[in-house]
């Protein structure tokens, strides 16, 4: 049975008149092993009239408690996750050899902030789009000039809350950027701060305590977020138009008119279409299951039928940006320009501006219009959520073969819209 335990305690030394002192005194670590006792100064100082004896903690009426009970902890659980470790080695861990190590892993704690961003950066590039390596090179400069202009030396320890309302501060004076784009920024410093903390270089977890106090992305409508049959057309009709914008063309009318996501057609090989359906891979206990097609979404899928590319894929991908850029474009083309409201904030100040309805189109569109168009039709809620693979009733799984009969028979209904051809 392993037998250890980690305490704190107020170091108890004599002023120069022979009195205990008791302001600002070190909290002391002592870790009790195997009848061995290690010593470790915190680094930390306390008034005894803040410290909780008997808890051996920071009382929470004193300042900064929080972040300094939060410190303690981290200490006691490096430490017993050292002992622990080399006994599951087998190691007989001693003083020394708790020593060593906690001394290896400040050496860690101690490379510079930037450094461990460059690292970070080398390390994981090769996995990252070139849209994603732009935005983490960009957040890393965004640093550097935040170091710079308020004249601060970034450390892991100072990341805080206090430090992050002041990298806000900075993003709106000096860029002017809205609260959409600075909470993207703080979310790839969050995302390097998690790295960083799985890898040993950060030990301070203040900063996922931090929350917006703002709503992040501009409000629309839901009413806003969808097109109507007439506004589908308009963009299926539209000719003549580049490779590019007729790709991302027939992806976003293959989502209006089959519910399937984009993840989803990405996916998609020849293998998986049949004549009126395609076979899907499930999860769980339905390992593949069938998706019927309507006429409009079939022909469009069998216009990729033998053009694959060196993936297999039907569909040739697009990043989100860039689908989403290019939808916009024909959203223009095709004349859906009526104007729609975005509320936004900045700070705490609350605006909106009206803009063309093609500016919010996006792939959730699609998927937000394959329901509107489909309970227009009448189709059943519960089959409209099998078809979009959406888990909205608790039941779906359950009744999953049911729904499959049931949509063969209801996704026809598409087919007697009319185009006015």
């Amino acid at each position: 049975m392993i037998m250890a335990s980690a305490r704190f305690y107020l170091e108890k030394r004599k002023d120069e008149n022979g009195r205990t002192r008791t302001k600002q005194v070190p909290i002391l670590l002592y870790f009790s092993f195997d009848g061995k006792r290690l010593q470790l100064n915190t680094g930390e100082r306390i008034d005894f009239s803040d410290w909780d004896f008997r808890a051996q903690r920071v009382l929470t009426s004193a300042r900064g408690s929080k972040a300094m009970n939060r410190y303690l902890q981290s200490l006691a659980d490096e430490v017993t996750g050292i002992y622990l470790d080399g006994k599951t080695m087998g190691l007989n861990p001693g003083i020394d050899y708790l020593r060593k190590q906690i001394k290896y892993n400040r050496r860690k704690e101690n490379i510079g902030f930037f450094d461990v961003f460059m690292l970070f950066i080398d390390e994981n590039h090769h996995r990252w789009s070139i849209h994603t390596f732009r935005k983490i090179r960009t957040n890393y400069h965004h640093l550097r000039k935040f170091a710079e202009t308020e004249q601060i030396e970034i450390k892991f320890s100072r990341i805080d809350r206090n430090f992050l309302e002041q990298y806000i501060r900075f993003f709106r004076i000096k860029y002017s950027h809205s609260n959409n784009t600075i909470s993207k920024n703080l979310d790839v410093l969050k995302w390097f701060l998690n790295w960083a903390t799985r890898r040993g270089y950060n030990k301070s977890l203040l900063y996922r305590e931090f929350e917006f106090d703002w709503v992040r992305q501009p409000r629309i409508s839901q009413s806003d977020l969808v097109l109507d049959w007439e506004e589908v057309m308009r963009i299926y009709r539209l000719e003549p138009l580049s490779a590019e914008l007729t790709e991302v063309r027939d992806i976003f009318c293959f989502m209006c008119f089959s519910g399937i996501r984009l993840s989803r057609i990405y996916q998609l090989k020849s293998s998986n279409v049949y004549p009126g359906y395609i076979s899907l891979q499930g999860n769980g206990k339905y390992q593949s299951f069938n998706l019927p097609l309507n006429e409009r979404a079939y022909g469009i899928i069998s216009k990729y039928i033998g053009k694959e590319g060196t993936d297999d894929n039907c569909f040739p991908h697009y990043s989100h940006p860039d689908f989403n850029r290019h939808l916009k474009q024909l959203g223009k083309d095709a004349g859906i320009n009526r104007f729609v409201k975005l509320s936004f904030f900045s700070g705490t100040e609350k605006g909106s501006r009206h803009v063309p309805k093609y500016e919010v189109l996006s792939s959730k569109v699609a998927i937000n219009t394959f329901l509107f168009n489909g309970l227009k039709l009448g189709i059943s809620a519960g089959v409209l959520s099998f078809l979009t693979d959406r888990k909205t009733f608790a039941s779906v799984e359950r009744i999953r073969p049911v729904l499959e009969n049931a949509a063969y028979d209801d996704i026809r209904k598409f087919d007697n819209l009319r185009t006015d051809e």
